[in-house]
């Protein structure tokens, strides 16, 4: 059997290893975590004090800081690399359909872990909303007051002391 360029097969490697992706995931998870936590401690520093929940949101927000760190480490194991040369159209056989599904052996696990992360991110900012119910007390009226002129004695002791011999 002879091959034409026509019907030429190029193959799609994968860029990186699934051991690279795997530690860059990781990576990924740990950083993005760190700064979720940190992102979350100044917003529930910002939140009022009627918000129950606010103690809680630099964990969240860590966690989903985690799960998307997770998930875009995870889709580097998608990046593919084509070698060989490309023909027009490739028949489909026993070798392209098993070349089809280990081309996604990331992208459902990827899918996954990105969506709980944005979940958890929805659900803290459910969370952390005021309640309806809850009454805002009404801003309080700024008053100005000249300052008071004070008048009488000077107290010894409010003053440095010098002693002379």
């Amino acid at each position: 059997m002879t091959v034409d360029e026509d019907e030429s097969v190029a193959t799609e490697k994968a860029v990186f290893s699934s051991d690279t992706v795997l530690i860059v995931a990781g990576g990924l998870a740990f950083a993005l975590a760190m700064l979720g936590w940190l992102a979350g401690h100044r917003i529930s520093l910002a939140l009022p004090p009627e918000v129950a929940p606010r103690a809680v949101v630099p964990l969240m927000v860590g966690t989903a800081g985690l799960f998307l760190g997770a998930g875009l480490g995870l889709l580097l194991g998608e990046l593919k690399r084509i070698v060989g040369p490309r023909g027009r159209h490739r028949p489909l056989d026993a070798d392209t359909t098993r070349e089809l599904v280990d081309a996604l052996r990331t992208l459902p696990p990827a899918r996954v872990v990105l969506a709980v992360g944005v979940l958890l991110l929805l659900t803290t900012a459910w969370m952390v909303k005021p309640a309806e119910s809850v009454e805002r007390p009404a801003a309080p009226a700024v008053t100005t007051t000249a300052p008071a002129i004070q008048t009488g004695t000077i107290s010894p002791t409010a003053l440095p002391t010098a002693t002379t011999r």
